[in-house]
């Protein structure tokens, strides 16, 4: 009887054990699930030391290490920076930028920022980017040489990020706004374009307009000077004949007789 008891006792202490595991494991959760597109980091809460863990299941002592997970996808970060022209005008310029962290640089990031790597590094990287390409350029400018200025700004941006082990997609710069006092200027400037445009084709239309009508009036006067001539001959022919006395003229030479009418001209 002795001997039953000790060995459900000894199933029950078995069976309490177990679940007391399976709580724990539960509770204290070692598995670390990292998924594609992420790369994770593990660091020792005793010596430091930061190790990388790839895509998969791994077995992490919550006790020993802490963990973090980043992602290595394309990221987006959208920006609006006030800005000053060459010439001092203020603008404001809203960027786009795609960019990824480097895969093989994970831990050396993590020591530098931790997870907080877009506030450390991705927005002043920004900032410092396209206010350095904006001052390069007059206002006046910076519509024109858009391209010019999204390239200047890729390549400071690029350099940046590269040497924080970030690396650069790509740049859009998805819209500029002036300042009201420079949009005036410019309402101003071109209302007094298109004024000067209407009266130059204005005045191109007039030209023509005159051209037309000089060509059309040497035409009807070449065409009256025609007219003039065919009624003179025609003037002429009729007093030739009216005074004619119907004796046709006579010269003699060598034994022939040659006629001639008057030509007339």
């Amino acid at each position: 009887m002795l001997q039953a008891m000790d060995k459900k006792n000894k199933y029950v202490t078995q069976a309490i054990i177990a679940l007391v595991v399976l709580v724990g494991i539960f509770v204290i959760n070692p598995f670390l699930i990292i998924n594609t597109g992420e790369v994770g980091i593990k660091v020792s809460k005793i010596t430091g030391n930061i190790s990388s863990l790839n895509p998969g299941m791994h077995f992490v002592m919550p006790f020993v290490y802490r963990t973090t997970e980043y992602s290595v996808l394309i990221q987006k970060e959208e920006r609006v920076s006030e800005c000053s022209t060459a010439d001092l005008q203020e603008i404001k310029v809203q960027l786009a930028i795609n960019y990824r962290l480097d895969r093989k640089r994970i831990p050396a990031i993590h020591k530098d920022t931790e997870d907080r790597f877009r506030r450390i590094i991705i927005v002043p990287a920004i900032e410092e980017s396209i206010k350095a390409s904006t001052a390069m350029f007059k206002v006046g400018d910076i519509i024109q040489k858009r391209a010019e200025l999204r390239k200047q700004t890729i390549e400071t941006l690029s350099e940046k990020l590269k040497k924080r082990n970030i690396i650069l997609v790509d740049v859009s710069i998805t819209n500029i706004t002036f300042s009201p006092e420079y949009s005036n200027e410019v309402e101003k400037k071109q209302i007094a374009e298109q004024q000067i445009a209407t009266e130059r084709n204005k005045k191109l239309q007039a030209e023509e307009t005159a051209k037309r009508e000089l060509i059309l009036a040497r035409a009807d006067a070449e065409k009256n000077r025609l007219q003039r001539k065919s009624i003179d001959k025609n003037v002429i022919m009729l007093e030739w004949i009216r005074k004619w006395d119907g004796k046709l003229p006579t010269y003699q030479g060598g034994g022939n007789s040659i006629i001639s009418l008057p030509k007339l001209k």
